[in-house]
């Protein structure tokens, strides 16, 4: 039994061959030692030669080694009739009735069941009828059977005639069908070939531009491990197989076919798809999750999968193109389904923007063209960075993409240089980050001065040693109180004006040494806290004179500037949008009017904003739009996402709203990938504060 097990699943055709020309000299001797004729002509004998030789001997060994279709079915049942109706109008006994019945069964499932092939339409009903009449037509019109009740029925006639032919012939078909469950074509199958028998794993249905290759399945045969293709082009192409499917009876195998290969000492017949022999060395390939399929674009693929456990929103995912290997950041799915032969194939379809070529480096470039249509769709490894990334001083790393070791890299400088908003919901991270870049802009020698509205940036950041340089609740209290007077006064308040104008002098002045002094001094963080002034007015005031004297002393500076980065927690507060907060008046316009000016020219004076706020709708778009380095938490504000599809996309903008806790969607200057990316954050238990109040 273990022998047999080894021994090929189907004979090759040339051993079929040679069994069917010693089948037609045996029974070509028997018919000349009988009738004196090679070719019988009269009946019955005529009647034992067709179905002997011309029908089951030639149907069951070449033209259903291994499997019955209902069409087969239908042409087997049409050459029984045909060789009956002569025998009609002599005898209508019993066995001729009973095999005349038998045959119109077979007909009429077949044929009904390849009327029911051709129809377009679906529904339960008929999927029965067809499967049923497949399964009747496909076993009762197997070759092997049909004709052998021909067979015996001619026998039956001869045995009238001559008792003694009628055992021979008996004889000779019962060592026909027992040469198959005693295999013994696969054992001299498997003599002759001398081990360079090629195991057939199935037939090719359709090849689909340009390498996906569907294949009908051997029955009992399994859809793995290495084996190649024979193409009608000539050439035998390596077959990765994918996954398989059902198709009636049959299995269908779908399979991606690589690179070609050369096999010496074996035929392969054209269509087939065969075990890879042991002698060839093959090379082992990842496996792929997935195959481009229609509406891929250069920023954006889609492909069909049949991994969907190992798929999230986030994951990452790559194609090779050309020498390039072009990675890709999922961010959508959707069903889908397809008629397939007579099925329907369901599947689902995942987009994924692109991210680029990766350089350990210098991160994520941008790469001009998309992939061949069914290319081959990789899960990126969880190790693709190895080793260190010897970043440099003024570098940090922002997260990685989920689910590898692939590090985003914020570049400190040009978050200086070019201005920061960090964004998303209560909750979501952006205050964590924000420690996290006032941590590493400080160990880069930039002054960090912080517009705190929560009063926990001198709690979170001590040991950095910060200059309390908040005014007092007495002037906060006064500085409220003549602006309240301001606004309220008689005659157009002249008077408080005036003492108002002196008062924010003084005060500016008493900020001006301030400020000189922080930055002059050895302190690098600042820190100006305003839960102490409760008036809108107030907070904007006092908020543009400490503004406007840290860019005027640094204007003033034209050598041995400082470098210097404000942090704005709660931008709303300090910077807002005016027609969000009630700003109506023309003075309160002005003041943000003059932040917004640090945010248009700071930069040139080494004087960078740092913006962290809930919601854009809220904030100064004037100074938003500034921001050339800009990282999304988690939002759902429609006004907010609408004008952040201004800077990533709207197709990227609408990852937004689905980003897990300490995920965010960054994209910019300061940010080492020419397109926006998904950046998995570190969670809060990782990077708690240390025992001195500071980000790790």
């Amino acid at each position: 039994m273990r022998y047999f097990r080894r021994l090929p699943q189907h004979p090759s055709l040339r051993t079929r061959f040679i069994i069917l020309v010693l089948l037609v000299v045996v029974l070509a001797y028997l018919s000349v030692h009988v009738t004196g004729e090679v070719f019988p002509s009269t009946y019955p004998y005529v009647l034992v030669f067709q179905s002997g030789l011309l029908v089951a001997v030639f149907g069951s060994l070449i033209l259903e080694d291994k499997f019955t279709k209902p069409a087969d079915a239908f042409v087997n049942g049409s050459l029984v009739i045909v060789s009956l109706l002569p025998l009609v109008p002599l005898s209508m006994d019993a066995p001729l009735l009973l095999l005349l019945c038998y045959t119109i069964v077979v007909l009429v499932a077949s044929s009904t069941n390849l009327a029911l092939l051709s129809s377009d339409r679906e529904n339960a009903i008929l999927i029965i009828a067809r499967e049923s009449t497949a399964a009747i037509a496909t076993n009762l019109g197997k070759s092997r059977m049909i004709h052998s009740f021909l067979f015996l029925y001619a026998v039956h006639l001869v045995n009238i005639v001559d008792n003694s032919y009628s055992i021979l012939l008996l004889l000779f078909w019962a060592i026909h069908l027992a040469m198959w469950p005693l295999k013994i074509p696969h054992l001299l199958d498997a003599l002759t070939l001398k081990g360079s028998r090629l195991q057939i794993r199935g037939s090719i249905v359709r090849v689909e531009v340009p390498n996906i290759i569907r294949v009908r399945l051997e029955r009992g045969t399994s859809w793995s491990g290495e084996m190649f293709s024979a193409l009608a082009d000539g050439t035998t192409r390596k077959v990765l197989p994918l996954y398989t499917q059902l198709e009636g009876e049959n299995v269908i195998g779908t399979g991606l076919i690589s690179e070609e290969c050369v096999l010496s000492g074996v035929k392969a017949t054209t269509g087939l798809v065969y075990d890879m022999p042991a002698a060839v060395s093959t090379t082992s390939t990842s496996h792929p999750i997935g195959l481009i399929c229609e509406g891929s674009r250069i920023a954006a693929i889609r492909f069909e999968t049949w991994r969907h456990e190992l798929m999230s929103e986030g994951q990452l995912v790559y194609c090779s193109i050309g020498s390039s290997r072009v990675y890709y950041q999922v961010s959508d799915a959707l069903t889908k389904q397809e008629a397939f032969l007579n099925n329907r194939h369901g599947f689902q379809v995942v987009e994924a923007h692109q991210v680029g070529e990766y350089d350990r480096r210098s991160g994520f470039k941008k790469y001009g063209w998309l992939p061949d249509a069914n290319a081959p769709v990789f899960l990126a490894d969880e190790e693709i960075q190895v080793g260190d990334l010897g970043l440099a001083s003024q570098e940090m790393i922002l997260g990685n993409i989920p689910r590898t070791d692939i590090d985003i890299v914020c570049d400190i400088d040009a978050v200086v240089s070019h201005h920061t908003a960090v964004l998303g919901v209560t909750g979501s991270g952006k205050t964590e980050l924000a420690f996290r870049i006032i941590q590493s802009a400080i160990e880069n020698k930039v002054k960090v001065f912080c517009v705190d509205i929560t009063d926990q940036y001198l709690d979170r950041l001590k040991c950095y040693n910060p200059a309390a340089l908040s005014i007092n609740a007495n002037l906060a209290d006064n500085l409220s109180q003549k602006l309240h007077d301001a606004e309220t006064g008689e005659y157009g308040a002249g008077k408080e004006k005036n003492i108002l104008r002196n008062f924010t002098t003084c005060l500016r002045n008493d900020i001006d040494s301030r400020v000189a002094m922080f930055l002059e001094g050895p302190s690098s963080l600042g820190v100006f806290s305003l839960p102490s002034i409760s008036n809108t007015k107030a907070t904007l005031q006092a908020t543009e004179i400490y503004l406007t004297s840290l860019f005027k002393y640094n204007r003033s500076k034209a050598t041995e500037r400082q470098r210097v980065l404000v942090v704005l927690e709660e931008a709303h507060t300090v910077v807002p949008e005016a027609g969000t907060m009630g700003l109506g008046d023309f003075d309160s316009k002005g003041m943000v009017a003059k932040i917004a000016q640090i945010a248009l020219q700071g930069r040139k004076y080494d004087v960078g904003l740092l913006i962290i706020a809930q919601r854009t709708a809220t904030v100064s778009k004037t100074v938003l739009t500034q921001c050339n380095t800009m990282i999304s938490f988690s939002s759902f504000d429609k006004t907010g996402l609408e004008f952040l599809s201004n800077v990533y996309g709207a197709e990227h903008t609408a990852k937004i709203s689905n980003l897990l806790p300490f995920q965010a969607l960054a994209f910019g200057k300061g940010i080492n990938s020419e397109r926006p990316v998904v950046v998995q954050m570190p969670p809060i238990e990782e990077s708690d504060s240390k025992p001195d109040g500071v980000q790790p």
